[in-house]
């Protein structure tokens, strides 16, 4: 359940970060949203995905780890 969770995490964030690109760059970066749009396959989704693949490992590990202390185990 927990690998679904992050899954769907990874997922979420990539599509709304590949939306808030399309915002934030061509504001910050001073860049066409066409410009935008053209890297949006082949740098922007791949980068986020890859971040978010990253941080839910991350984040699946270290709440397994912590559910095996004494802590975790005696709240259920």
């Amino acid at each position: 359940m927990k690998v679904v969770a992050a899954g769907l995490g990874v997922v979420v964030m990539t599509v709304v970060m590949a939306g808030m690109n399309l915002i934030v760059d061509p504001w910050y970066f001073k860049m066409s949203i066409v410009a935008v749009k053209a890297i949006m396959v082949t740098a922007i989704i791949p980068f986020n995905l890859l971040r978010g693949l990253i941080n839910a490992v991350a984040s699946v590990g270290t709440m397994l780890a912590l559910q095996r202390t004494t802590i975790f185990r005696g709240r259920r």
